[in-house]
């Protein structure tokens, strides 16, 4: 019965509430008691007849994303559309989403010099998905333009823009990478330092490590970040003091950082230095997150021991429940890993924290954890 009512209202005159309930329309896609694809469609090839053109026009304006995204791909299906209008209106729009959808299809809508001026301006987006696709088919379409542009976007922040660029840019360069970002690295311009140590950590090899830590207390935290990263990538166990100082850092990013660098290396950091750092109590709040969560990239056997030890000491509740989930996941999954035995002495050991903690976990899983040990 509401489906014949509806299908009544299947007129122009109503093309503005259609559109405003659109996403209702758009949901019956997953309802799964009846086959609604033709009543889909048939809203669909209303709102695309030219007499809902106004509704289209005011939809794409809508403060609504959704309905804006819908409505841009409806309108480049609608009977008379200006495909050109449309899509610089989507590249434009503030919906990184949308602008996103805009991007993987302008290649195939636009030609000629709107391509061209839509792909530069995709080339100053804020998202590195929608730069790196503007690149590429600059690349393909205009590779005599695109050279100098190709040669800049080397130095993008992003990674992936860098190595689109690079895919493009070995056509013609005539050193390796790893010297062209050197000679930018010693170079007068400094102001793409960051990039040009990221992209030596990612093309060089373990002898730059050498280079990039040259700038391990640069002014920048940027830099600093580019340096451990690239440590990380070419020397990483000749540096794992570096990283466990700078995990210790008042900056979080560059915390953050090194957490990422000894998480991918666990063996750099020992127990007993994660273990002083979590019962530090001039530790800083984020110093003492990233320690817990390279905890969880440690032997597993390792891991339970830490957390044992430090769920009676925590200070804060947000560190016991940090604590308490990593215990949780401990027991929930367990791996291969598990099957190593425990010496007498070291399940001894166990248990005897385990009793410790016995008034800070519930029975399931205080009993799980002893049957695990066991």
């Amino acid at each position: 019965m509401a489906r014949a009512a509806l299908e009544l209202k299947l007129k122009p005159e109503h093309a503005k509430l259609w559109m405003e309930n659109i996403m209702l329309v758009e949901r019956l896609r997953i309802c799964g008691r009846d086959l609604f694809e033709s009543f889909i469609e048939s809203v669909h090839h209303l709102l695309r007849q030219k007499e809902c053109r106004f509704v289209l026009h005011n939809a794409r304006v809508s403060p609504e994303p959704s309905i804006r995204q819908f409505a841009f791909r409806i309108s480049l299906e609608a009977e008379g559309t200006d495909t050109g209008m449309i899509m610089e209106q989507a590249l434009r729009d503030e919906n990184p989403a949308i602008r996103r959808w805009a991007a993987q299809r302008v290649d195939r809508m636009l030609s000629g010099q709107k391509l061209r001026e839509a792909l530069l301006g995709m080339l100053l987006d804020s998202v590195p998905s929608i730069r790196r696709e503007g690149l590429a088919v600059l690349a393909t379409s205009y590779p005599d333009d695109a050279k100098a542009i190709i040669m800049d976007r080397l130095l993008d922040s992003n990674l992936p823009v860098r190595d689109t660029a690079r895919r493009y840019a070995k056509r013609w360069m005539n050193v390796s990478y790893a010297e062209w970002y050197l000679d930018v690295i010693w170079g007068d311009d400094q102001h793409h330092l960051a990039a040009a140590i990221s992209g030596l950590g990612e093309t060089g090899d373990k002898a730059d490590a050498e280079v990039l830590y040259e700038y391990a207390k640069h002014p920048s935290i940027a830099v600093r970040k580019a340096v451990i990263r690239g440590l990380m990538r070419l020397d990483a166990s000749s540096y794992g003091t570096h990283f466990v100082h700078s995990l210790t850092s008042e900056q979080p990013g560059i915390s953050r950082e090194a957490c990422r660098a000894l998480m991918q290396h666990p063996y750099l950091i020992q127990p007993d230095q994660v273990a002083g750092l979590l019962s530090d109590p001039d530790a800083l709040p984020h110093v003492v997150r990233n320690a817990l969560r390279i905890i969880s990239s440690m032997n597993k056997w390792n891991q339970v021991g830490l957390l044992l030890q430090q769920l009676p000491a925590a200070r804060h509740e947000w560190v016991k429940q940090a604590i308490h989930r990593q215990l949780y996941n401990w027991a929930r999954y367990p791996n291969r890993s598990y099957g190593g035995r425990l010496s007498t002495a070291e399940r001894e050991r166990l248990h005897k924290l385990l009793s410790l903690c016995g008034q800070e976990l519930d029975g399931d899983l205080l009993h799980r954890l002893e049957w695990l040990m066991q």
